[in-house]
């Protein structure tokens, strides 16, 4: 539906971690920095608790990028 990705972030607050599940465009998906789950297409967020503060400055950075 003209959507470039969805996405679905987890967070345990005890951790302060974060997981992270990306379906989409393969290119933002590859341009996640942070760790993935062995065998999954899921990222491991350590330290990111802040969909609006740390999540998505990161993936508008992604999306510029790819802008060009």
């Amino acid at each position: 539906h003209g959507l470039h990705f969805a996405a679905l972030m987890v967070t345990d607050v005890k951790t302060q971690d974060s997981l992270l599940m990306v379906r989409g465009a393969r290119a933002v998906a590859e341009a996640i920095s942070y760790p993935m789950v062995d065998g999954t297409e899921i990222w491991r967020l350590n330290g990111v608790v802040s969909r609006k503060k740390q999540l998505l400055p990161f993936l508008s950075g992604i999306l510029r990028e790819q802008e060009g």
